[in-house]
């Protein structure tokens, strides 16, 4: 057995491109966010050292300070270091010390060179001595204080410039990722653009060959419906013909039935005998007939037996011989259902509907029939009549037609009451059953007596056959 291969799909190559930068912004998006968390908590390690510094120191004024540096850093103003500040306090101190522009250090100068002509004074001087010393020893005082200050601002200013060193780094750093992002964005959106390129072009040749197939499919319309056209003019011509050739049959029709059923009236048809009794066996109920197997009988035939003036029109027979042996010529029968007063003679005739010595009759059995005298026809019955009838030579069809000979008729259904719109679908169905038997059954009634066709109900059949209800043939 040959193996079926079944062709590989391509993979969607545009959806694992698409998954796959997807997942690579994500990735750089969480780096990018952790290198951020980092460089902000350098930042506030950095502020909080500061102020720990400035806790440590224990002064308001340095507080206030890097305060004002912050603010002013929120408001993107430019904000002096807290040295810077520390510095101009300083050189203030020094303007007012010496009384004009000077450094720290001439700041000192100065202050020392007061004090040495301020004790020099007290010395020579005697006047006012305790009040220039004491402002000496202020100024002494604010100078030492001022020295301790700038000790101070010194090793803050190299503390801040190790966490500027240390921000400069993560800045730096926090930078080198946002460039490696940037890069990857960029290359990101490059593929994007490539394959939204792709994509545009697969889309735009998915629309031409949409566009040709609903013009090829507009084309075959086209045509479909010319072919349309043509065919349902050729079929109304058609149709004219056939109307012409059904009127030239039912004219046939009427002909062939004119030439095969002359007679309308059946009783001539159905008393028809099929030949007659030659000699009585007497004292044993026997006889012998003028049919043979050359005639197409066969043993237990039946045959009704009528008076040799003719088969009444009541079909009532004198007897019933049931063939027992058959030679070429002539038969034996054994005589039932005799009457005393009206004996079986040579010369009486014998007829069966069902047999014809030249051809087989065909018949149609339509309906339910009892049989057996039980007052209930059956479906069996209806099939008891057809073995009867194939029995005598007889041959069953379906379907009435030009050569259709008898119609056996039975009981008529009965017609169903219809049910409620509520009951149940078997119900409907056995009711769409019924239907369709009573309307066949009134069908073949209706199409039988407008082709002449002989039609018999269950009690002539039985009495042209000899068949007794409720008894075997042979009784």
């Amino acid at each position: 057995m040959a193996r079926v291969v079944q062709q590989r799909k391509s993979p969607p190559y545009l959806l694992i491109i698409f998954v796959f930068l997807f997942l690579v912004s994500a990735t750089l998006a969480v780096l990018f966010y952790n290198n951020f968390q980092k460089a902000e908590k350098i930042a506030q390690d950095e502020k909080a050292a500061r102020k720990k510094l400035a806790d440590a120191q224990d002064d308001s004024k340095i507080q206030g300070m890097i305060r004002t540096h912050d603010q002013k850093i929120a408001k993107r103003e430019v904000a002096p270091t807290v040295v810077a500040q520390l510095r101009k306090e300083i050189s203030d101190l020094a303007q007012k010390i010496t009384g004009g522009l000077s450094t720290y250090e001439q700041a000192m100068a100065a202050a020392k060179k007061a004090e040495d002509d301020l004790t020099a004074a007290a010395e020579q001087k005697k006047l006012r001595a305790t009040g220039f010393a004491g402002l000496g020893n202020e100024i002494v005082d604010l100078l030492a204080k001022l020295e301790t200050r700038v000790a101070e601002v010194n090793t803050l200013q190299v503390q801040l410039a190790d966490k500027e060193k240390e921000l400069a780094k993560s800045k730096e750093e926090l930078k080198a990722i946002q460039d490696d992002f940037q890069a990857k964005l960029v290359e990101r959106d490059t593929k994007i653009l490539a394959l939204e390129g792709n994509l545009k072009t697969e889309h735009d040749e998915y629309v031409a060959k949409i566009d040709k197939l609903d013009q090829q499919a507009k084309q075959k319309e086209s045509e479909l419906n010319s072919r349309i056209a043509t065919l349902t003019q050729r079929n109304q011509v058609l149709q004219l013909e056939v109307q012409r050739k059904d009127i030239q049959i039912e004219k046939l029709s009427n002909q062939i039935r004119d030439i095969l059923r002359p007679i309308k009236d059946s009783d001539q048809v159905v008393q028809r005998p099929d030949g007659k009794v030659l000699r009585i066996i007497e004292g044993a109920d026997r006889c012998y007939v003028d049919l043979g197997s050359k005639n197409r009988v066969v043993p237990g035939m039946t045959f009704t037996v009528y008076p040799a003036s003719g088969i009444g029109k009541d079909d009532q027979g004198k007897a019933v011989v049931v063939l027992t042996t058959v030679s070429e010529n002539v038969s034996e029968g054994r005589i039932v259902k005799g009457k005393s007063d009206d004996p079986v003679v040579a010369g009486d005739l014998i007829a069966n509907v069902a047999f014809d010595q030249n051809r087989a009759l065909t018949f149609v059995v339509e309906g339910d029939f009892d049989l057996l005298g039980t007052g209930r026809a059956t479906e069996a019955g209806a099939q008891a009549v057809k073995d009867l009838i194939q029995r005598f030579g007889g041959k069953v069809v379906k379907t009435i037609s030009v050569e259709t000979d008898f119609v056996v008729m039975g009981v008529e259904p009965e017609l169903p009451p219809k049910p409620g719109e509520n009951a149940e679908l078997s119900v409907h169905k056995l009711y769409q059953e019924k239907m369709k038997l009573h309307d066949n059954y009134k069908n073949v009634q209706e199409m039988a007596m407008s082709m002449h066709i002989p039609v018999l109900n269950a009690g002539r059949f039985m009495a042209l056959v000899g068949y007794t209800p409720g008894k075997t043939l042979e009784d």
